[in-house]
C-alpha cells in the first residue's frame, strides 16, 4: 500500500518452506477471529487489504515456482 510501508511478495528458497507457510496459514485461518494475521510485527495483506480469515473464505492456494 502506498504510503503505508514497504511492500514484499513472499518467496520461498523451496518448496517445502512454502508448504509449510501455507500450513501454517491454514492453521490461522481455522481461528473465526477478524483480526488480522502477522507475522511478527508485520501484517499480513492480500491485495490492499489486511488478510483476515474472512476476507480469504473459498480462496484456493497454490505454490508456483519462480525463476
Amino acid at each position: 500500500m502506498k504510503g503505508v510501508g514497504e511492500e514484499y511478495l513472499l518467496q520461498f528458497k523451496d518448496y517445502e518452506d512454502a508448504n509449510r507457510f501455507l500450513e501454517w496459514l491454514e492453521m490461522e485461518l481455522t481461528d473465526s477471529s477478524a483480526a488480522p494475521l502477522s507475522v511478527g510485527n508485520i501484517k499480513l495483506l492480500f491485495g490492499e487489504d489486511p488478510l483476515t480469515p474472512k476476507l480469504l473464505e473459498g480462496v484456493n492456494w497454490k505454490i508456483m515456482p519462480v525463476f
